[in-house]
């Protein structure tokens, strides 16, 4: 499939599966994409939200004005055999490249999505959902931000600075610890002498009330 527009053309592929252990409904895609021209400063938006891929749009701001620039996307159906696994647990694997220089480019932001279902399924914590960025042979963070959900799908947005192998990632929820105060036990010797005064406490008062009581009854003296 190819398209072409007054800013870029790109051209989209879906490839034999590569390896038996993908399953059969999962295919790699590939698109080429290329920007005609892009000035210093401006951004070119480009969306990818008909492709199946995690991707939904990438925003490219140029540092120089270039032109003939290629952006390769790759979905991947499992982990390069380059890098390492993250820690978190993965949703996609996903491969952007570029003819452009590092320098030619001041920053790049990937707006992603990623399925309830797969959320509900593998416990995952959708706060801790993040775009991880391979570079430097180890797995980078990049700031990622929650942009909005519907019926089926989170969507989030992340910044970087350069393209190469990118993992979409999540954490498992945790239980919380319970922050109640345990009850203190009151000592058993405390318990004894409050219930004595307690006692004492009403045998005085019934002595009392019963002497106000008889008091009253007493008949008053003849007067000689």
């Amino acid at each position: 499939q190819t398209a072409i527009s007054n800013t870029y053309s790109f051209t989209v592929q879906s490839q034999t599966i590569p390896s038996p252990e993908v399953p059969s409904e999962e295919k790699p895609v590939l698109i080429n994409l290329t920007i005609n021209t892009i000035t210093a400063g401006e951004t070119k938006n480009i969306s990818l939200k008909e492709y199946e891929t995690a991707l939904e749009e990438i925003k490219i701001t140029a540092a120089d004005n270039l032109t003939d620039v290629k952006v390769n996307i790759e979905k991947l159906t499992e982990k390069p055999h380059d890098v390492t696994k993250p820690s978190e647990k993965v949703y996609a694997y996903i491969s952007i490249e570029t003819n452009a220089g590092s320098d030619d480019i001041s920053s790049i932001i990937i707006t992603f999505k990623v399925e309830k279902t797969w959320i509900k399924e593998n416990n995952i914590d959708k706060e801790t959902i993040t775009l991880l960025r391979y570079h430097n042979n180890e797995w980078q963070k990049l700031t990622t931000t929650f942009k909005s959900e519907d019926d089926k799908n989170v969507y989030y947005e992340a910044e970087t600075t350069g393209l190469s192998t990118f993992a979409i990632v999540g954490s498992t929820l945790t239980t919380k610890p319970s922050t109640s105060v345990p009850t203190q036990q009151i000592p058993w010797i405390l318990i004894v002498i409050v219930t004595i005064l307690s006692i004492i406490a009403v045998i005085i008062l019934l002595f009392k009330t019963g002497f106000l009581y008889l008091e009253r009854k007493e008949p008053p003296k003849n007067k000689k």
